[in-house]
């Protein structure tokens, strides 16, 4: 399977010189894509509908962020952009960035994206895939998602390794919530982006190992 790590940080690296900071998670999509077809990715699509063979959130297609091919693969990737407020100036640019919301909710569909590229990879529609996560809000750090948090099975502090198996919220009264089923191991690495001084966003890159069924 390809290693989609070294190319990441690549892209990773151009982009974050062009642009430090996005609007929205539509503005980082788009500006990631245009350094992916410089890059050599062909047949780029952004948001490219993919019918799975088991639903998904109830649901037998979804969306995807990009799809491309890189090297002869098929490569998927979804995006997520979750932070926390920011206000600054790149240039004669102004970025007023509202937070996200719910860190625990962002966490969830981070993990989400996840197995939407596991169910990718095991219907043979891509070769490889992962979900990349760029963010200010310190979802590396141990003090987010605490063992008493509904999240605490989401959580992405670095380092963490997580073994396949069940993601589930810990609703309290036996209530159920939405869970996930992971088939490939993870480590949350995080890597800075740009100077991660001016303005404190890092990027995850949560690949699965599978083979198609």
């Amino acid at each position: 399977m390809l290693d989609l790590d070294p190319y990441v940080q690549s892209w990773m690296t151009v982009l974050a010189e062009q642009r430090p900071l996005f609007h929205s998670e539509s503005d980082f999509q788009l500006a990631l894509g245009l350094v992916l077809a410089d890059q050599g990715m062909t047949q780029l699509r952004l948001e490219k509908k993919l019918s799975v063979s088991q639903p998904i959130g109830g649901r037998s297609s979804i969306y995807v962020d990009v799809l491309g091919e890189l090297d002869g693969h098929r490569v998927a990737l979804e995006l997520k952009y979750p932070k926390k407020h920011l206000r600054a100036c790149v240039g004669q640019e102004v970025f007023d960035l509202p937070a996200s919301g719910a860190p625990d909710i962002d966490a969830a569909a981070i993990w989400r994206d996840a197995e939407r590229i596991e169910r990718l990879l095991l219907d043979d529609t891509v070769d490889a895939g992962a979900s990349l996560t760029l963010t200010n809000y310190r979802f590396w750090s141990e003090r987010s998602m605490t063992v008493r948090s509904q999240a605490h099975e989401f959580r992405l502090w670095e380092g963490r390794t997580v073994e396949p198996g069940t993601l589930r919220w810990q609703l309290k009264n036996g209530r159920q919530g939405e869970q996930f089923e992971l088939q490939s191991p993870y480590q949350c690495r995080w890597h800075d982006f740009g100077d991660v001084c001016d303005y404190g966003f890092r990027y995850l890159l949560l690949q699965p190992r599978l083979r198609p069924q």
